[in-house]
């Protein structure tokens, strides 16, 4: 292989380890070769000119190459040069997956555990691993850990884990040190744990700062240290971690390590629940229930109570039935109720009851 092409496959590999890749990406260094528009389309990802890039890669995928259709989903899943669309990125993935691509299987099993094929998902992981793919190794291991697709098992769990952790995954390093702080799959060790987490922080991994942030506010495994644990939460919130922004809201809230503020704490909430974390949307809806601004309670309890996190229906019941923060409606309400004692909230058979005498029809409708 000549010096420009190996100069290309580094350029390459160094692009998409920026882009938050990992060197399972490329799985055949023949490509350069064989496409050398590959040179051209990385260059052109290095430019951020990601439209140019796209173009490329989707004139070499519908070759049939593999690795193009690979890189190709992965750009319509982040919405780099092209439109966001996880359809095609999926069905890109399956193609390449298909050919035994490696890193497009571990990313189609990314895809379709969010639909809850954990099954498939685990298949798809399995033969990555075949081929030695690192990051499915972790993948596999959360599903053993979860019971997801596979039969629950913890010690199999760990193995994959220690595995792919040894490899350099350092969310794998992570996770290790979960099952070592909580003694799933092997014997409970909080100082091993806060060792892991360390390790994996150093890494970048931002759930990681949030662990030892718990661990240092509650005296787990080191010393108790609030201030400690307050600037580790702060980290880990910056860099996106969920849980962390919400324990940073929790600290504010209860005057722990900070000085007590409301403003900052809901802020805090809010971001958390921007990025998807239900407890914080939970705590949102309380709060505006308690400040009585019922809106904004309505807002956050109704996708809540659908998907019956919680008190969320019987909360949104009650608004309903008092017709605050919407217009009431009995019928709602009862619907509500009904779920909430499904739930195993008889609290709310007082109140379901209550309705049925004021208005039996709404409940033989029901």
């Amino acid at each position: 292989m000549n010096l420009e092409i190996k100069k290309a496959l580094y350029l390459l590999l160094l692009i998409l380890f920026l882009q938050g890749c990992d060197d399972d990406f490329i799985t055949d260094v023949k490509i350069l070769v064989a496409y050398p528009d590959f040179q051209t389309g990385a260059a052109a990802i290095k430019k951020e000119q990601y439209e140019k890039a796209a173009k490329i890669y989707a004139r070499i995928a519908e070759t049939g190459n593999a690795d193009a259709q690979n890189m190709l989903g992965r750009m319509y899943e982040s919405g780099l040069g092209v439109d966001r669309d996880i359809d095609k990125a999926s069905m890109l993935y399956e193609k390449a997956a298909k050919q035994g691509h490696a890193d497009a299987q571990n990313n189609l099993a990314l895809r379709v555990e969010k639909y809850g094929a954990y099954k498939y998902a685990a298949s798809l992981y399995k033969k990555a691993i075949k081929q030695d793919h690192r990051r499915a190794k972790n993948n596999l291991g959360l599903l053993y850990e979860k019971g997801l697709g596979v039969e629950q098992d913890y010690q199999k769990a760990v193995a994959l884990f220690n595995e792919a952790s040894k490899e350099g995954v350092w969310e794998a390093t992570y996770n290790l040190g979960r099952m070592y702080q909580a003694g799933k799959g092997l014997p409970q060790n909080e100082q091993k744990a806060f060792k892991l987490y360390s390790e994996a922080s150093q890494h970048g991994v931002a759930s990681a700062f949030g662990s030892m942030a718990t661990m240092y506010l509650n005296g787990i495994g080191v010393k108790q240290d609030e201030e400690k644990a307050v600037a580790l939460y702060h980290k880990a919130s910056n860099m996106g971690d969920a849980e962390a922004t919400y324990n940073l809201a929790l600290l504010y809230m209860e005057d722990k390590g900070v000085n007590k503020d409301e403003r900052k704490a809901i802020q805090y909430l809010k971001d958390a629940s921007h990025m998807g974390y239900t407890q914080a949307r939970y705590r949102l809806a309380q709060i505006y229930e308690l400040q009585k601004n019922y809106k904004e309670a309505v807002r956050y309890y109704l996708p809540l109570a659908h998907d019956g996190y919680e008190k969320a229906p019987l909360k949104l019941a009650h608004l309903y039935k008092e017709g605050l923060g919407v217009e009431q409606d009995y019928k709602k309400a009862v619907k509500l109720y009904q779920k909430s004692i499904e739930q195993g909230y008889m609290e709310a058979q007082s109140d379901l009851d209550f309705l049925c005498n004021k208005q039996p029809w709404i409940c033989k409708e029901n």
